[in-house]
């Protein structure tokens, strides 16, 4: 498996195009039944609805961003990323305790799971 098709691969263009709010881009890496999800936040199955899910996070926090991946473990069906989440909410978020401008980071626990070469999972802990 290449380099841009191994799980690591698959995982950063999966995060360059989230970053630039890119659906389009996103839609081939992930699978029609993916399970996602946000540990105590969100989660949801199906290709369609994590893709509306990531363009809604887009429009109430532009510029919202994971940031470099700064370690990782796991093979080419399981993948577990290190890195830090920002945002500058539009709005206030009260069910999360943001509000309006003001920057929010976290640090972030990516997990992934593959299967032939798309993303069955992804849920995120942090």
């Amino acid at each position: 498996m290449s380099q841009e098709n191994s799980a690591l691969g698959i995982a950063e263009r999966f995060f360059d195009a989230y970053n630039r709010a890119d659906t389009e881009a996103m839609e081939p890496l992930i699978a029609d039944d993916v399970r996602w999800g946000h540990h105590n936040r969100f989660a949801g199955s199906g290709r369609a609805g994590m893709l509306e899910s990531i363009a809604k996070v887009a429009e109430k926090m532009p510029g919202r961003r994971f940031g470099d991946i700064i370690r990782w473990a796991g093979d080419d069906q399981q993948l577990y990323c290190e890195h830090i989440w920002s945002a500058i909410p539009a709005a206030d978020v009260p069910d999360w305790g943001w509000r309006k401008n003001v920057p929010v980071t976290f640090e972030c626990i990516s997990c992934f799971r593959f299967e032939d070469g798309r993303i069955t999972e992804w849920f995120d802990y942090g």
